[in-house]
């Protein structure tokens, strides 16, 4: 059987304004790994958020390694955030225990 001929070429062809879908914990652990600068001035708040940052940016890329997802780039950069936040907040206690001395 073939399928009836139709007058719109949209109907065989999929939408062009669908895009890919995003992980929702690789948006979670990029706004996390972006608010945790500002959240070390909470002092140990901001280090947690920045620790999230890093579980879920990891968990998102697992998810999008094993969907086939070749560019997890939300969740990469969750956890470059992450990682950097924890490095300032080190940083910052070194320098503040070295100057109270």
């Amino acid at each position: 059987m073939t399928e009836p001929a139709t007058a719109s070429p949209l109907d065989s062809h999929p939408s062009p304004i669908a895009g890919p879908r995003h992980s929702k914990q690789a948006t979670a652990s990029l706004v996390l790994g972006i608010l945790g600068l500002p959240l070390l001035l909470l002092g140990f708040v901001g280090l947690g958020g920045a620790v999230l940052a890093i579980i879920l940016g990891a968990v998102a890329r697992a998810d999008a390694r094993r969907k086939g997802d070749s560019r997890p780039t939300r969740a990469m950069a969750g956890i470059v955030l992450g990682i950097a936040d924890i490095v300032i907040f080190v940083a910052v206690i070194a320098i503040v225990a070295a100057t109270s001395s």
